[in-house]
Parts: C-alpha cells; structure tokens; sequence
C-alpha cells in the first residue's frame, strides 16, 4: 500500500502542473463599454468566449487541455492511474483464485483480468451521445486490438526468448546471455517444449475466433436492417460462446487450475529452499549462499553415495517437501521443476557441482527484490494460503508457533538464570540440555506423548485454540526423527537448534538474545494477516474498478482531442502508445531472472488464456453496445488484424508440441505487419 501512496502522490503532484481554467460566467461587468467614439470589438470578444469554451473540465475537475502538448500529459497521467488501477485488480484477483479453488474462482479472476479492456468500451460507448460512442468505441476497439497484437507477438518473443534452451550445455548462454541465442546455430538448435494442455488453450483460442467469423457476414448486406440482424446474430453467438467456456471450465477446470499454478509455482523452489534449512542458515552473515551447508545436503540426499542424485534419490526429496507441506502444485510439475531446475546437461543425473550452483541461483534470486513492488505472487501466494486452511488442520506454521511459545514459555519461567541463545547469538548448549531434563519428568531418557502433554498445558496459545492432540502430533512429526514415538536427547537438541538458528535468521542479528521472544510476536501476528489480505485484496479490487471506470472516458477523450490536433489517425495512439504502457512492463519481466526458470507451458498458457477472454468477453460488451446504441460496425481493420494474428500464432501453437527458436522472429514481425495491415486498410481502403 506504500507503493500506491507514493504512486497517488506522485500523481497529484503531476496533476497540479496542468494548464487548466475556470471559466468565467458571462455578466454585466466583462462587458465592453464603448467610450461614444471607438467601437467595441466584438469579433474579438466573440473569439475568447470561444476560445475559452474550447478547455472543458472532465466531471468538472479534471484538468484540460487545448495543444498537443497538453494532450499529451493528460494521456500520460490517466494512462498512469489506469496502470495503478489494472495492478490494484491484478493483486486482488490472483488472491481470488487462490482462495476461491479454481472452478468459480477462476473465472471470476479471467474476469478480473479481463475488465480494463471490458471497461473502457462500457464507459466509452454507454456514456454520451451516439456520435461521440462511435468515435470512443473506435478508439477502445483499437487498444483492445492493439492488446491482442502485443500479447501474441511482442509478449511471446520475450517469452519464447527467454524460456528457449539448448540441448547442448549452457555455459554459453549463461557467458553471453540472450543475445547468445540469437545466433544462427542456436536459433536452429534451441527451443521450448510444451504439454498437451498448452495446445488446448491454443485449439480454444483458434475456436474463440468463430463469433469474428459469422460477424464478417455484416458486409453482405446493403441496408442498414440486414447488417442490425447479422450484428445481432454475432452478439447471441459470441454471448453462447462466452457462456460455454464458462461452463467448460467450471466442468473441467484445468486451465483455471494452470493459471493457478502460474502464481503459485514459485512455491517449489521456496519449499525446497525451507526444507534445506533444516540443516542450517542457507545464506552466511555476509550475505552470501551457504555452500557448505548446500554440499552438505546434497551427501545426506545422495543416499547410494555415487556422487549423484538420481531420478529415484530425487522424487524422495520432492515428496518431503510435499509431505511438509511447502509446495502448492502437482508432485509431477515440483519434480520437472526442481529437475529443470538443478540438472542443467539434462542427463536426468544431479551431479553435486550441478546442485550447488543451481541452489546458489536460487538463493540469489530469492533475496532480489521483484523488479515490480505493486504485485509479488510469492509473498501474496503465502499470505492467502493461510487463510485456506482450517484452524483443525496441520499446516506448515503450526510447529513454528508451537515452537515459539514452548521456547518463549521455558526461557521465560523453567530457564529464569539464562537465555537459551548466547551473546554471540549461538544456541546455549548446556540450558538446552538443562531444559530436556526439565521435561523429562520420569528421567526416561526420552520425551513422551504423556509428558509432552504436561508441556503443552502450561503453555498459553492465546485465541488460537488448539488441540493438545494436534501440538503433540506435530511435535513429534518434527522431533522423532527415527518414528519410535519418542523424543531423545539428541533428537530435541537437533530440533531446538534448528529453531534457534530460524529464529534467529528471521529476528535479525541486531537482537540476539531476545531473538525468541520476538520470534514469538512475529509468528502470532502472521495467523491474523490471512483475513486482512482478503479485505486487502477486496478493496484493492473495487478501486481498481473505480479507477477503470472513473478515468477510461477522460482518457479516449484526450486520445481522440490528440489525434485530431496532430492530424493523424487515432489508432496509431490507441493501437501503439497504449496498449505498449499497458503491457510493456509484463513482457519485460520474462527476461528476469526470476521469470526464466518458471515453467513455460504455464507462461504461454496464460497468454493464450488472456487472448481468448478478450476475444469472446471483449467482443461480446463491444457488440452489445454497437447494437443498443445502434451504431454502425466499423471496425473491419481491428478485426482483420486480430484474426490473422491469433490464426498464424494459434495455428503453430496447436499444431507442435515444440517451438523452436526461430519462430520467435517471424511472430516478432507479425506486430509490425499488424500495424501496416490495420494503417493500409484505414487509410488507402477507408475502411473506418
């Protein structure tokens, strides 16, 4: 919310310096007088009247211009809030989905993300007259197309750019990074594999063309009745289109399912990454990755000691992490992952110089920031997650507010002399033995169920009522570690270090021996954020909404004023400048980091998946409003563009499994082409 303040901030501070006026109310004293002698110019006076009236306020505040220059800034900062309000809705609505299962939550997020577009041909068409609609409606139809265009051509280059790999090994491409690829051996060479379920979303997107298709026949008729009837017959088409895929995916809901692994994936290499530092602190003091601790792992996973993690060795480590519950998709999709991942000469063999580094890149790119504040789905992922889970369910936090409060409750009563950390910040050995044997009531040796219980009921969980039951099951999945129901010395020792050492990452090092206590306050105040991310995300977003709908009129307003001062099309700002600032930061982000080792099918997936809600929800309000407002069809050039862009990508995307590299650069020409096409068919065939 910081990040909104400032952006709002940042915004009014820009407003201010627009060129507005107040417009005068004609009376008696602006008159002219004439003095008997000279005659009042009236022409004069007639020509700043109107020259003043020309500067109209939006809702009457708003800033206005009267130049280019002013057109200009006023595109800039709506174009500006609109892009706040797009990440306002974009934040709430991967919370939704999450929150929500995939079936009806999915589609309320293709909704959600979906609206910009759906928004500004409601706003543009609905309000006014009819021949201000026509004009407004022309110049969303352009975003709206130009958003289509940009998404299968310039996102997918950067995509396909970014996730292409080489058979060969990758020293090069790590040397000399993605210009590398561009050579001609490797664009032969390298390219992208994709599942089953990719070539489905792109089958759908080629069938989501069918309403574009039957609306072609408007041009087969000459009076103004028969094209009514046909824009008719495409709005009951597209409208039966829109409700099937609906149906479809809450029947079968496995795209919604893959746009919710598409947010959540990162969680793989999280869980993975926690399931490590049960040994230890996986980054040094001094900030960098742990490597010892990373071989260390690595000899206690390599089980047949043959300098290798097998196949086999491998999905045994994917299932503790599953078991734990640290990762949220598909067993499968975590094992092609990490495999991916750390295996980088693809001989299914991780040997432990393979494993090191592709850990050490994981921690690197776990401690950079995302390259965007607004939205980080690794963090919002996490928060949302707890509120799905019941209170009577295990999840993975519970042992650490056990933990917590058992560590916090013995330091602060049974350990009274000293604190369980040392000034150096290490686990004090001697008070942890001291507290075993505190515990150990009948001097076993070891820690039963029976004396765990004992434990438990001393300690106050505050309003997170829970079972006695449930502290001790997760106690003992935490400690026993040979499963004889037991706790023995060493065992506890082990678990209490770990959580010290946890502690004492998440604390910091500025707080050594109060690490636990604060630990404790950090921990309890996470289980109350579930539903405050939800309200969050709720609020989010409905602003957003406003936003959309507050600013979109103002915004084709100034694009239409703009184009008419330059005295050039409106389409090259519609179809160029704003679909660019919309979608501009989403497909620079694929060549991050980050971004490059997330699985491609889903990426690809969720291209598909945008293009096809554009072209069934988009045409769908666009041609509900052509038809209630009796407008005249006049977009052939957008749709001509949008249909041979999504039948020449769709195609190739239904029909191979495998994209090789070399695609990317005939799709990259196709956005280019695109803008030809649509400038050639507006401006030498008039068509619009």
């Amino acid at each position: 919310m910081a990040v909104f303040t400032h952006y709002m901030i940042l915004i009014l501070l820009l407003i201010s310096i627009a060129d507005g006026r107040i417009l005068s109310l004609d009376s008696s004293d602006d008159r002219l007088i004439s003095d008997g002698i000279s005659q009042p110019d009236s022409s004069s006076s007639v020509a700043t009247t109107a020259n003043l009236s020309t500067c109209r306020h939006q809702y009457g505040f708003l800033p206005c211009a009267e130049n280019a220059a002013g057109y200009i800034f006023l595109i800039v900062v709506y174009q500006v809030l609109l892009i706040v309000g797009d990440k306002l809705i974009a934040r709430g609505s991967h919370v939704f989905l999450f929150v929500t299962g995939p079936r009806i939550g999915g589609i309320i997020f293709r909704i959600l993300r979906a609206l910009p577009s759906m928004t500004f041909m409601i706003i543009s068409g609905v309000l006014g007259d009819k021949s201000n609609a026509q004009s407004q409606v022309s110049a969303v139809v352009g975003i709206y197309a130009g958003i289509t265009v940009f998404s299968l051509t310039v996102q997918w280059f950067m995509t396909m750019l970014s996730a292409s790999k080489s058979p060969r090994k990758e020293e090069d491409e790590q040397e000399h990074g993605f210009l590398s690829k561009l050579k001609f051996r490797n664009l032969i060479e390298n390219g992208v594999d994709v599942d089953d379920n990719t070539c489905r979303t792109a089958k759908i997107m080629l069938l989501s063309l069918i309403p574009y298709v039957v609306l072609q026949f408007v041009y087969a008729f000459d009076t103004s009745s028969g094209k009514r009837i046909i824009t008719l017959i495409a709005l009951v088409v597209s409208s039966l289109s829109l409700l099937s895929y609906f149906a479809y995916q809450i029947h079968d809901p496995w795209m919604q399912k893959r746009s919710l692994d598409y947010s959540k994936f990162d969680s793989v290499e999280r869980g993975l990454m926690q399931h490590v530092e049960q040994l230890g602190k996986l980054v040094n003091e001094d900030g960098t990755p742990n490597t010892v601790l990373i071989r260390s792992f690595f000899d206690k996973e390599d089980k047949d000691d043959d300098q290798c993690i097998a196949v086999d060795e491998l999905e045994k480590m994917v299932r503790k992490v599953f078991e734990a519950g640290k990762a949220d998709v598909s067993q499968n999709d975590a094992m092609n992952n990490v495999l991916n991942r750390l295996d980088r000469n693809r001989d299914t063999r991780i040997t432990e110089d393979e494993f090191v580094d592709g850990f050490t890149q994981m921690i690197l790119e776990a401690k950079t920031p995302s390259p965007s504040d607004d939205f980080n789905p690794k963090e919002m992922i996490q928060k949302a997650s707890e509120l799905l889970k019941e209170k009577n369910e295990n999840n993975s936090s519970d042992i650490d507010k056990i933990m917590a409060k058992v560590l916090k409750q013995a330091e602060g009563q049974l350990m009274k002399s000293e604190a369980l950390i040392t000034e150096n910040g290490e686990p004090n050995i001697e008070r942890i033995k001291c507290l075993f044997r505190e515990f150990d009531t009948d001097e076993s040796g070891s820690l039963t169920a029976t004396e765990l219980k004992q434990l438990i009921g001393k300690v106050k969980f505050g309003t997170d009522k829970m079972k006695h039951k449930d502290v001790i099951k997760e106690m003992f999945k935490c400690f026993d570690q040979d499963g004889n129901e037991e706790i023995d010395e060493k065992e506890f020792m082990k678990g209490v270090q770990n959580y010290i050492d946890k502690a004492m990452k998440v604390v910091g090092a500025s707080q050594k021996t109060r690490a636990l206590e604060e630990f404790e306050k950090i921990v309890w105040n996470e289980q109350d954020y579930g539903i405050d991310a939800v309200l969050k995300s709720l609020l989010q977003v409905l602003l957003g909404i406003v936003m959309l709908t507050f600013l979109a009129g103002p915004l084709m307003g100034a694009i239409l004023e703009l184009s008419n001062a330059m005295n050039f099309p409106s389409f090259v700002v519609s179809f160029v400048v704003v679909p660019l600032a919309m979608n501009g930061r989403v497909a620079l982000t694929a060549l991050l980091p980050s971004a490059r080792q997330r699985k491609s099918s889903l990426t690809f997936s969720e291209i598909y998946g945008g293009v096809i809600m554009n072209n069934l929800a988009g045409l769908t309000t666009l041609l509900a409003i052509v038809y209630a407002k009796e407008l005249t069809w006049d977009f052939s050039a957008e749709v001509l563009t949008i249909m041979m862009v999504c039948a020449i990508v769709g195609t190739h995307a239904f029909l191979r499994k495998t994209y090789h590299l070399w695609t990317c650069i005939p799709v990259l020409l196709l956005y280019p082409l695109s803008l030809g096409l649509f400038y050639f068919c507006q401006v030498f065939l008039s068509w619009n």
